[in-house]
């Protein structure tokens, strides 16, 4: 990562190229930006992520470090990569939709994607209760103990009404 991909007005970080062959631009959330411009403040390099000891002048091998830092925190079984699933998962807690996070993963298709979103517990709870709460006032509005369900508010007598009423409530 160099300095000169990143776009301080527009907030865009451009990677020229990717993993899979695609220039991407991606954008900067206001702590990034923090973080980037202290460093940029000290930094004598062209290298946002300069190395003292990489031939390239830049670090090479962010596994090598990630292990360090993880080991100073008494972190176990967290590979780097996983931030990636992690960001997913919390995209998708908060409500964004598959295309965006392909987008943000910078994925091609949806099967790459799929693997890694992963829902919380709770948000899967929140969700649930949601649909609990709508399928209770569907069978509040219908007399379920009948061999037909009957819609109270038109009177008609109907085996699929109460899929009509979930629609409709």
């Amino acid at each position: 990562m160099e300095w000169d991909n990143i776009d301080f007005e527009r907030k865009i970080w451009h990677i020229p190229k990717t993993k899979n062959g695609k220039a991407q631009n991606i954008p900067l959330t206001d702590q990034a930006m923090e973080v980037l411009q202290a460093r940029k403040l000290i930094s004598t390099s062209k290298w946002v992520l300069q190395s003292a000891t990489s031939e390239s002048g830049h670090l090479e091998h962010p596994n090598n470090s990630w292990h360090r830092i993880c080991e100073k925190a008494s972190i176990k079984n967290f590979r780097i990569h996983d931030l990636r699933k992690t960001f997913a998962s919390c995209l998708s807690d908060i409500g964004a939709g598959q295309y965006i996070i392909r987008a943000a993963l910078n994925h091609i298709n949806f099967e790459s994607t799929s693997d890694y979103s992963i829902v919380s517990t709770e948000l899967r709870r929140e969700y649930m209760s949601k649909a609990t709460q709508i399928i209770s006032e569907c069978a509040r509005n219908y007399n379920i103990y009948n061999n037909y369900l009957t819609d109270k508010r038109c009177g008609k007598n109907s085996a699929t009404s109460c899929r009509t009423c979930m629609y409709v409530n």
